[in-house]
């Protein structure tokens, strides 16, 4: 308050030394009332702009430190991993009321465990709060290859980090991270729907974990996006039909609102809701997924092909081919 009392020092002296000229006594103290007058209304305001600049950074503080950190709450641990390394990421921005990260991982070679390759569009954002709005203040892309070692206990490392190069040699630098896996990257990279709705479902799980009162995010120069209606849609994820001759089935997998859903079809039984998965193998060697839904069990297997095999709640095995997303549209809607 240093300048407040300066101030009112200020007024005092001027009124001291009009009053002493003697002669102009009505003049003197007219102009002392007027001064002071002024003075007062400009240290008044002086006061109220530094309570108010006071008030919006105590605001500011304030919203900042009520948003708690992201947190994975998810049950994979390859992609707890890999969100948990971007938020390192977020050192590269300006700092804002909290980070959260996004991305679609788009292939995992977990052939060696010390060396699990994952290959995906990963990204983070920067976002203040202002009212129930996360606004975004920065964030970026991160194209690149993350490799992860697995321990004893199922968790994984970041190894290292090799990113798509920028600029010029960007096209290259994917064919050469990713490989046969480039395409899937292009095809990922400019679905931006798609990438709107996974950022969408990662938000709004952060905000229903939290119990937050959030109910938009929204970009600089575009229109609030509402969380919860971005954050719910059904997505296909892949499926495979039989083509041995012997049986009609098929298998479409999604996800809806981030929960694992299957749809099994052999002739007019259908199968369909929340599915568990595990690993198994055949007993000449084959891996496979074992998939239960509605307490039946199924089984399937990708090849990098297009085609793979499926095994029927008798314990069939069926060769098959990759099933097509306007197939699996048609299954799903025989469940609506």
């Amino acid at each position: 308050m240093r300048r407040i009392a300066l101030a009112a020092f200020m007024v005092a002296t001027f009124a001291i030394m009009l009053t002493g000229c003697g002669d102009k006594t009505e003049t003197t103290e007219a102009t002392t009332a007027a001064t002071t007058e002024a003075v007062t209304e400009a240290t008044t305001e002086e006061v109220t702009t530094e309570a108010a600049t006071e008030a919006d950074t105590a605001s500011d503080s304030e919203a900042a430190a009520e948003l708690p950190k992201y947190e994975y709450n998810g049950v994979d641990t390859i992609e707890k991993t890999v969100y948990e390394y971007m938020l390192t990421k977020a050192a590269d921005y300006p700092e804002g009321a909290v980070a959260i990260p996004a991305g679609t991982i788009i292939d995992v070679d977990d052939k060696d465990p010390e060396d699990v390759k994952v290959l995906g569009d990963f990204e983070i954002y920067i976002y203040d709060l202002e009212g129930d709005t996360l606004k975004t203040k920065a964030g970026g892309s991160y194209p690149g290859m993350m490799p992860l070692k697995k321990h004893d206990d199922e968790t994984y490392t970041v190894t290292s980090f090799d990113e798509v190069e920028s600029g010029a040699g960007f096209d290259d630098s994917v064919k050469e991270i990713f490989g046969d896996k480039a395409d899937a990257y292009f095809t990922v990279s400019s679905d931006q729907e798609q990438r709107d709705v996974l950022r969408a479902y990662i938000i709004n799980e952060y905000v229903t974990a939290n119990g937050l009162a959030i109910t938009k995010y929204q970009d600089e120069g575009w229109d609030p996006v509402v969380i919860a209606e971005a954050a719910d849609p059904v997505v296909y994820m892949g499926g495979l039909y039989s083509h041995d001759g012997k049986s009609d089935m098929n298998l479409a997998l999604f996800k809806s609102s981030g929960i694992p859903v299957a749809i099994v079809q052999i002739g007019d039984k259908i199968w369909f809701g929340e599915m568990t998965t595990e690993e198994a193998t055949l007993d000449d060697g084959r891996e496979y997924i074992s998939l239960k839904v509605e307490n039946d069990t199924f089984g399937y297997h990708f090849n990098e092909d297009g085609t793979g095999f499926l095994i029927d709640n008798e314990g069939e095995i069926h060769d098959s081919l990759e099933l097509d997303e306007s197939a699996a549209e048609d299954m799903k809607a025989l469940t609506e």
